[in-house]
């Protein structure tokens, strides 16, 4: 089952010309708990494609828990099963308005403590797998998810406490990693994540008194942090969004 269908996401050809945007976005409560998304906005593609996008708009979200437990999910394999399950925790809205000329994917969940969003962001790593046999190694063009990679090629770490909070990207495997970035740099995916941007958007219940990484953003009232680049550089250097935040007391 496709939930990434490839004519929703146009031509490569198209992908290149626009500006596109990954946002992850941490907002962490008083008592440790909190919600976190990943917002994929394609907006440009609709933009840029004109006809191309047809005239039916959708706007739905799909909760991979309520699929678990759907006839669908008989169909799907041991393997594939086991990989929806890893998911069940999150949902996702999904919005293409050709109208409105809009295109938004927002994978969301909430957690009980920040130390989980580390398994959080595996089990959102492994959407890529979903559509790839074992043996394709090459990013899918029609996943706009697909770009994280297999989730044993690297991992980010977070972690919060009274005074600080940390987010760490760790390679699991410099060979597989390797190989992504071969696949990514001589593909036609390179000059689109060039243009694109990844940023961290993430709001804390105390004031931030510093931050380690100098290209971070703090609001007026000291309570959010934003750190914005390229999402290629992201993907050539991902402790590049590594921080350490600590807070007022």
């Amino acid at each position: 089952m496709n939930f990434f269908s490839k004519p929703i996401f146009l031509l490569a050809s198209v992908l290149l010309l626009c500006s596109c945007e990954f946002s992850e976005n941490i907002v962490v409560n008083p008592d440790g708990t909190g919600s976190f998304s990943v917002d994929f906005d394609g907006s440009a593609l609709m933009e840029m494609a004109g006809e191309e996008t047809g005239e039916t708009a959708i706007d739905s979200v799909l909760h991979f828990k309520d699929f678990l437990t759907s006839e669908a999910a008989d169909s799907l394999s041991t393997e594939d099963l086991a990989k929806y399950k890893k998911l069940e925790n999150f949902s996702m809205h999904m919005l293409m308005d050709p109208a409105q000329k809009k295109m938004v994917y927002k994978l969301f969940a909430n957690f009980n403590n920040v130390g989980e969003l580390q398994d959080m962001l595996n089990s959102m790593a492994s959407i890529s797998d979903m559509n790839t046999s074992s043996e394709e190694e090459e990013v899918d063009n029609s996943n706009p998810f697909s770009a994280f990679g297999d989730m044993n090629i690297s991992e980010t770490k977070y972690s919060y406490e009274k005074s600080k909070f940390t987010r760490k990207s760790v390679i699991k495997d410099q060979e597989k990693y390797q190989k992504l970035m071969d696949s990514i740099s001589t593909g036609n995916m390179s000059m689109m994540y060039e243009s694109t941007t990844y940023k961290l958007n993430y709001t804390f219940p105390k004031k931030i008194k510093k931050v380690s990484n100098e290209a971070v953003t703090i609001s007026e009232d000291g309570k959010n942090m934003v750190l914005e680049l390229s999402f290629m550089d992201y993907l050539s250097n991902p402790a590049a969004l590594d921080v350490e935040v600590e807070f007022e007391k």
